[in-house]
């Protein structure tokens, strides 16, 4: 015989605050910014959902022995501790492992309180969100997440058309029911917030990497013809100016020649640091292709930009004067160009590259103006 059901419902209610802000305090520092990458992104979502999984059952274990549910109390506490193991697991790279393990405690769980209290107290519910858990699971083959998938929707819809009528007071079924809808519900907004945050990382790191050198790590052709793009649409907006300036590393192929390509490699690198510090916040430097490296200078008349890269010129040969394993000096000669508005981004590089070799064909190591 069931203890009777106490009438005392302010009791309940304060049980479910607690539960409710403790959920809720875990649930406020995972929202926190972590790094996320895609081979991590299951392991990321278990390692939260498992606090809330330890917490919730933490929770259920006072409620359940109140209530007189002695069984649910205990299996609460194993539950607990399974959600623990699952934490520990998932932290040390055994995330596979650790999902099956929450899938079949909340399955197990899930069965054994629709049979101690029937069906219409709503802890079918909690299946639900392990739909996502073995969806996402990209270690998973496909066969495996429809079995997995199909196995966790009809244990739900057989525990709701099999499982019999509860036998609790009303004011103690009403919480019992918003809760149980609730937490899966949470946990469902986890799992999604989380891949939210996972997509949105994956696809910048993605759009980053498409859009930057690999070895300079500066941004690539692509996005320097974006950025070019751009400054055209903003001088044709606001008659804005903006200069573009070619540069080549003098005699490249002979440092290759000489001391081989993984120098060669230190050079553009070295290379690349020294220009992009030189330069200001607003100014791009990317790699055009090669040795050849592509700047756009917005807001900078050629006159100015001719006195910008001559310092500019001054302090990269001073930092390449002692690259590593590089016995020769290491200068780099500049072409120059203003965008006249009205003309394409092709001829605006047509100039600078045509001002940089005749700077090569002058001496090399020098700035020079495209003719205007």
């Amino acid at each position: 015989m069931r203890a009777q059901q106490p009438p005392m419902v302010a009791r309940w209610r304060y049980a479910s605050l607690v539960a409710g802000s403790l959920v809720f305090l875990r649930w406020s520092t995972l929202s926190c910014r972590m790094k996320l990458a895609a081979g991590e992104r299951i392991a990321t979502i278990i390692q939260r959902a498992c606090w809330v999984g330890i917490m919730a059952h933490a929770a259920f274990i006072p409620l359940f022995a109140w209530l007189g549910y002695r069984e649910l109390a205990v299996f609460n506490v194993a539950s607990t501790a399974v959600w623990g193991a699952a934490s520990i697991l998932n932290a040390r790279g055994h995330s596979t492992t650790s999902m099956w393990l929450i899938v079949a405690e909340v399955m197990a769980h899930g069965s054994m309180a629709v049979i101690f209290l029937g069906s219409g107290t709503g802890f079918e519910y909690y299946l639900i969100p392990l739909i996502p858990f073995v969806m996402f699971n990209e270690r998973l083959s496909t066969r495996v997440i429809v079995i997995s998938s199909f196995a966790i929707v009809a244990n739900c819809m057989l525990l709701m058309a099999f499982g019999e009528g509860t036998t609790l007071a009303r004011e103690i079924l009403r919480p019992i029911q918003i809760i149980n809808v609730g937490i899966p519900m949470l946990v469902l907004g986890l799992v999604s917030y989380n891949f939210r945050l996972v997509s949105i990382s994956v696809e910048r790191r993605l759009r980053s990497a498409a859009q930057t050198d690999v070895l300079t790590e500066l941004p690539n052709r692509r996005r320097i013809a974006e950025r070019l793009r751009e400054e055209k649409a903003r001088t044709e907006r606001t008659k804005a100016v903006f200069s573009v300036v070619l540069a080549d590393i003098d005699n490249f192929k002979r440092i290759n020649d000489t001391y081989g390509h993984d120098i060669g490699d230190s050079v553009l690198v070295a290379t690349a640091r020294c220009l992009r510090k030189s330069l200001r916040d607003c100014d791009l430097v990317g790699r055009w292709g090669g040795e050849e490296f592509v700047m756009v200078l917005p807001e900078t008349k050629l006159s100015d930009a001719g006195l910008a890269i001559e310092r500019l010129r001054v302090a990269v040969a001073k930092g390449l004067s002692a690259v590593p394993g590089c016995d020769n000096p290491v200068t780099l000669t500049f072409g120059i160009a203003p965008f006249v508005d009205g003309a394409s981004i092709d001829e605006c590089l047509r100039s600078a590259d045509d001002a940089m070799y005749r700077g090569k064909a002058s001496g090399r190591n020098c700035v020079v103006l495209a003719a205007t």
